[in-house]
């Protein structure tokens, strides 16, 4: 393989190989009732003090709330801010949909950053349902279809060293999935995972029958001191429509406070142990990996065709000169051996060379 084939490997490698952010990044569905209210937890890592709420991408039209302030509502669209437990650069970010109507569904995005566009951001889809999919629930409804792993955060003001899993109320010792002391712990396919001050719940290939309603929180399952209620409703993977574009651009932009519209309390009530506000669960960047590979490519691009050029130009100036590859230049007089195949023409004069003289002037010969 010489040094083209090569390139052109690695080049078609950098394009097809490997799996991107891009491509297999997961965006979590929440699914509500039409007229009912829909509200997400968004956990980001920023140092920016713009918070964002917009529909799709969060270009100009996109854009539903902007602003520097902890609370802000602008229309059926509200928003509230507060800081995480870990760190100063850790928020929490809850945006909420009040009197949902169908043309709310489609793709969302939460952010934190500068006052242009978010640096830290989550992804997340809407569904909008004319009935209730889950009897007896009210608010939004984690949404996964058949075979996927399903993953939230239990969220909870409280910690102790019992941890626990319901499906159901948590009334009866059959509601028990999961009690332990133990930061990880599995039962088939349901687990709880304890790390960075944060309990996890996993339920490994979901199948239609896990559709209800969970409970995970910390101390004894049967009297908790924390819990969190996480409603999962299960769907053919055959059912998964494309997302809603928006049927109207919207008409919010950049806000300021508006104290009446999401009081202290309100603000609290997001983080009760028993709220049924659904949580952004964590996802790997993807924008990092993508100009990685971008980058990458062009770079390999630029090499090869650097290294065409330079074969190009060489083998063009040894045909021209008919130097060899040692850089000597082989032409002589042509001599013949055999008197015989001499053309009849004897006065020709031929300029010869002498390769191994180092006299400068010009050697005549007749033949």
């Amino acid at each position: 393989m010489d040094i083209h084939h090569l390139l052109i490997f690695c080049f078609l490698s950098a394009l097809s190989g490997g799996n991107n952010g891009l491509v297999s990044a997961k965006v979590n569905i929440y699914t509500f009732t039409k007229g009912q209210n829909a509200s997400i937890n968004c956990y980001l890592h920023s140092s920016g003090s713009w918070k964002f709420f917009c529909k799709n991408q969060c270009e100009s039209d996109d854009i539903l709330i902007r602003t520097e302030e902890a609370q802000s509502q602008v229309g059926r669209y509200s928003m509230s801010y507060r800081s995480g437990p870990t760190s100063s650069t850790e928020g929490i970010l809850n945006v909420k949909i009040l009197n949902g109507v169908k043309s709310d569904a489609g793709l969302y995005r939460c952010g934190l950053g500068s006052s242009s566009v978010p640096d830290s951001s989550w992804d997340f889809e809407f569904r909008v349902s004319d009935e209730t999919p889950l009897e007896g629930h009210t608010g939004v409804i984690r949404t996964e279809f058949e075979g996927e792993d399903v993953r939230s955060i239990c969220s909870s003001s409280v910690y102790r060293q019992w941890k626990f899993l319901c499906k159901g109320e948590c009334k009866t010792d059959e509601d028990i999935l999961i009690e332990t002391e133990a930061n990880n712990t599995q039962n088939g396919r349901y687990s709880l995972e304890y790390t960075v001050n944060r309990l996890y719940l996993t339920i490994k290939q979901a199948t239609k029958s896990d559709t209800g309603k969970y409970r995970c929180g910390f101390g004894k399952a049967l009297s908790p001191d924390s819990y969190y209620t996480f409603p999962l409703i299960v769907i053919e993977a055959s059912t998964q429509p494309p997302p809603s574009p928006p049927t109207t651009p919207p008409t919010t932009a950049t806000t300021k406070s508006s104290s009446s519209t999401l009081s202290p309390g309100d603000l609290e009530s997001t983080f009760q142990v028993t709220g049924a506000v659904q949580l952004i669960t964590p996802q790997p960047s993807y924008l990092v990996p993508l100009v990685v590979r971008v980058l990458l490519v062009f770079g390999l691009l630029a090499v090869f065709l650097i290294v065409l050029c330079k074969w190009k130009a060489r083998r063009n100036f040894g045909v021209n000169t008919g130097e060899n590859a040692d850089g000597v230049n082989m032409e002589a007089c042509e001599i013949y051996e055999n008197p015989s195949s001499v053309p009849e023409k004897q006065d020709s004069i031929y300029q010869c060379i002498d390769p191994s003289s180092g006299d400068q002037d010009q050697i005549y010969c007749s033949l």
